[in-house]
């Protein structure tokens, strides 16, 4: 306190810091507990640089120690501190990922927020392995809120558009039942970026659902793109999207199969119908096996008749497009085109705005929280 807006007191503190801050044992719990009082007013008041650091430094060992209390609040002060010391903190990253298999919930959590914030360029890939890893241990109610903060922070540092679209597809691969519609849009956007991220997302696309077809979320990515991309699949796979797939080229009833099977899924949703019955009528133009596009034409025709109003509708006047008799050609081939990408920039902004504001309305009950650990990680330690 007596360092705050006085810089001639932060001057004849500056040594007496860096004495206590490096003469202190820390193998007994009053050590530790002078020593975390130190660091916190290092970090309280303007004082050198070469202090901030040590401060840090300090706070690394207490990321090690078996006490939950004292790794979380040394969790909690280098997540206040990030933002001016980014490259300080970052020497200490491995511990804090290390804090990601901690079997408490809210070091698990608090090592995470501070994660985010020292992802970059040049540790992205590592940290998204680290991230995936997370999503697969962590609770149910976490996962879509790890999604949306994990989709963001990839998209900011992505190195290229393949491995973006590799780690959004491991992502709903993990979790899609709990990932946002506007995940499945920044990976249709991303897929629909060239011809090539086209022709290798539509692939890793129909390989994942091959693999597994009970997450949500890929299943509407993927017919989303079948029905805009399905033909690129008579193309070689390419060889980065795996080894055992490179080259291999899937027949249109395999395209079929998969969708049907879609469909038919005990969890499937009207949703997932729609995106396939979508997909079904694209197909029927982009595909030349007669009889497989017969197949799609039976897909709209059991639809034309459901009890669920949109899928009804949808299909009879999808049904009628296909009927030159009663649809011009002209109009027939305006409805062919393949639909516009998802403006993923406006998504973002979106969900960072909802984020924001949900952080807003929980800061008094985390903040209470965070204090209460506090303290009690000062008394336990006294």
């Amino acid at each position: 306190m007596l360092g705050k807006n006085n810089d001639d007191a932060v001057d004849e503190m500056n040594d007496v810091l860096a004495q206590v801050a490096t003469n202190t044992e820390s193998n007994k719990n009053a050590g530790n507990c002078i020593l975390y009082e130190c660091a916190n007013t290092i970090l309280s008041i303007d004082c050198e640089s070469g202090l901030r650091v040590l401060a840090i430094n300090i706070l690394g060992p207490f990321l090690l120690n078996k006490d939950n209390n004292t790794r979380y609040v040394a969790l909690t002060m280098l997540a206040k501190v990030v933002a001016t010391d980014l490259s300080a903190v970052q020497r200490h990253r491995a511990t804090i990922v290390d804090c990601l298999k901690d079997p408490d919930v809210s070091i698990r959590r608090r090592a995470l927020e501070l994660l985010y914030s020292l992802v970059n360029k040049q540790n992205v890939k590592a940290l998204a392995r680290e991230m995936l890893n997370y999503l697969v241990v962590a609770d149910p109610e976490e996962r879509k809120n790890l999604c949306d903060r994990t989709a963001d922070v990839i998209q900011l540092h992505a190195p290229n558009v393949e491995w973006h679209i590799e780690v959004l597809v491991s992502m709903l691969q993990i979790s899609g039942n709990f990932a946002s519609e506007d995940i499945v849009a920044s990976l249709v956007s991303l897929v629909g970026t060239n011809e090539t991220t086209t022709l290798y997302g539509t692939h890793k696309l129909y390989w994942a659902c091959k693999e597994d077809l009970s997450q949500l979320a890929l299943n509407h990515c993927a017919a989303w793109c079948f029905g805009e991309f399905g033909h690129l699949l008579q193309s070689p796979c390419p060889e980065t999207v795996g080894a055992s797939q490179s080259g291999m080229i899937v027949e249109e009833s395999d395209v079929y199969d998969l969708l049907s099977k879609m469909m038919r899924r005990h969890s499937s949703t009207d949703t997932t119908r729609s995106y396939v019955v979508n997909a079904s009528f694209k197909l029927t133009q982009r595909l030349k096996d007669p009889i497989i596009i017969e197949k799609f034409i039976k897909i709209l025709k059991k639809f034309s008749s459901n009890v669920h109003l949109e899928l009804q509708a949808r299909s009879c006047e999808y049904l009628n497009v296909l009927r030159p008799d009663l649809v011009s050609s002209a109009v027939r081939e305006a409805t062919f085109k393949p639909m516009p990408l998802p403006d993923v920039v406006t998504l973002r902004k979106k969900r960072s705005r909802l984020r924001r504001s949900n952080d807003s309305d929980d800061s008094g009950s985390d903040d209470d929280s965070d204090s209460d650990s506090e303290d009690e990680s000062s008394t336990k330690s006294s």
